[in-house]
């Protein structure tokens, strides 16, 4: 991360994401996702909040929230847990 932070080439523009939890409320799974976010270089989960999260991310777009989706599905699919749209991840 230091890195990409230092160097000119790399694009760096860091943002909060807002990002909407389709994991089921006081379910284990939401802590270990967002304990998965943190871990990732670069993000932090920030705030969790009923059926949100704010997380902060090195470069805010489509690819940071996808990113987030697809971790998201990699956790329920860990637990044993169905997404209403898993459909949108069953390629990767």
């Amino acid at each position: 991360v230091a890195w990409r932070a230092m160097h000119p080439m790399m694009p760096i523009a860091p943002a909060m994401v807002d990002y909407s939890l389709r994991l089921p409320v006081d379910s284990p799974a939401r802590v270990f996702f967002c304990n998965c976010i943190s871990l990732l270089p670069g993000t932090l989960c920030a705030a969790y909040e009923d059926d949100g999260l704010r997380v902060h991310v090195l470069t805010a777009g489509p690819k940071a929230t996808n990113e987030l989706r697809s971790l998201e599905w990699q956790v329920a699919m860990l637990f044993g847990i169905s997404l209403s749209n898993c459909r949108e991840h069953a390629d990767q």
